[in-house]
């Protein structure tokens, strides 16, 4: 563990660290933590796959960014290096790593060539993998906590299951630093689909359980909109084919973050049946915008949903229970309005952007800066 860490000073300079940089929650996390905390005074460059959503969308708004190479795991210390070569350039700089893939090479990297290593879990995938794979995604994560200087997860979950799996060292130091969502102000939408999906069409979100919900809502033909892509959506394409679904559901593929918001606008109800989670930007985003959220009852989900009150949590893979809690959210628009209301009272007041923002520049200062460094 290091013991570089000093307090009182502030951050000059943050570099975030991406990994594959997809269209995605995560990308819509760092892009709105980077742009937040450059609008605070520090100095953030966004790095990443060369090429990729994240940095194409960094640089539209202004932010310095650094293409990297993560295309195959044999690139790491390449990655290192490249990493290495743009510390020498910007010193006293702390870098945050998010998720493994960034994190491992950053992990390799020497102490003395950053003011502090940051590391943010954004969920645990290993839990799915066979048991060779399972072990080796654990030992990566454990090692990237072991080198960070500090370790954020977005949920409380993240955190307790890091301890039950042994994968934190003897004085890690953690924190919790839930994800947020920007408030929005209440103006009436026309809402064009019943039910919206948001999400990459990836086997972690459950996408081929969409077209067995829909089935199970028969007689009635709820409209479903479905933003996103992924490795998915020809299985998804032809699962809605085969079920004659295809005038129910609309694709509209990946949209850059304003443009996904506003066909998320325009449903009356938010369907996620993720097989995991960490904290889901999605669901964040209905809650702020007073749509009530379906979801699978997974942890991290939980910690944003509260069953009854802002939606409805259901089990993972029951098709029919999804079915009935749509069915009764379209039933009555005086529900919706009212979960919807205290979702985003929920939301305002415990997810919110400018919480976040807080919490990571109050890391940056207090945990993370090169002692002596002026604030």
């Amino acid at each position: 563990m290091s013991n570089r860490l000093a307090a009182g000073t502030a951050r000059r300079n943050v570099l975030h660290l991406v990994g594959d940089g997809l269209a995605g929650g995560g990308s819509t996390i760092v892009l709105q933590l980077a742009r937040g905390l450059a609008e605070r005074g520090l100095s953030v460059t966004v790095g990443s796959q060369g090429g990729s959503y994240i940095l194409d969308q960094a640089a539209k708004q202004g932010l310095p960014i650094l293409p990297l190479d993560f295309t195959s795991r044999r690139n790491t210390v390449r990655v290192t290096r490249a990493l290495r070569s743009y510390l020498r350039a910007h010193p006293g700089t702390v870098v945050h790593a998010h998720a493994a893939r960034a994190g491992l090479p950053a992990s390799l990297l020497p102490g003395a060539s950053h003011a502090g290593l940051v590391y943010t879990v954004h969920g645990f995938h290993y839990g799915d993998k066979l048991a060779g794979l399972r072990h080796l995604a654990m030992a990566a994560e454990r090692f990237c906590i072991s080198r960070a200087d500090v370790t954020v997860f977005v949920s409380q979950h993240d955190a307790d299951r890091a301890a039950k799996d042994r994968l934190l060292p003897r004085g890690a130091v953690t924190r919790v630093i839930h994800n947020g969502a920007a408030p929005v102000p209440p103006v009436p939408q026309a809402r064009t689909f019943d039910i919206a999906f948001l999400g990459r069409l990836h086997f972690q979100k459950n996408p081929s359980i969409l077209p067995n919900i829909l089935e199970a809502l028969r007689p009635a033909r709820p409209s479903l909109c479905i933003i996103g892509s992924g490795d998915f959506e020809p299985a998804l394409r032809s699962q809605v084919e085969r079920a004659g679904l295809q005038e129910q559901v609309t694709f509209l593929g990946a949209l850059d973050h304003a443009d996904a918001l506003a066909a998320l606008a325009q449903a009356r109800i938010l369907l996620l049946p993720s097989l995991w989670e960490g904290l889901p930007v999605s669901v964040l985003e209905a809650m702020h915008r007073g749509i009530p959220v379906v979801a699978s009852d997974v942890p991290g989900t939980d910690e944003l949903v509260i069953d009854g009150v802002t939606g409805y949590l259901v089990p993972t893979k029951d098709a029919q229970a999804y079915a009935e809690r749509i069915a009764h959210l379209l039933a009555d628009a005086a529900l919706r309005a009212r979960l919807g209301a205290q979702a985003i009272v929920r939301a305002r007041k415990h997810f919110s952007i400018d919480g976040q923002l807080a919490a990571h520049a109050a890391l940056y200062a207090t945990t993370c800066v090169t002692a002596g460094m002026p604030s």
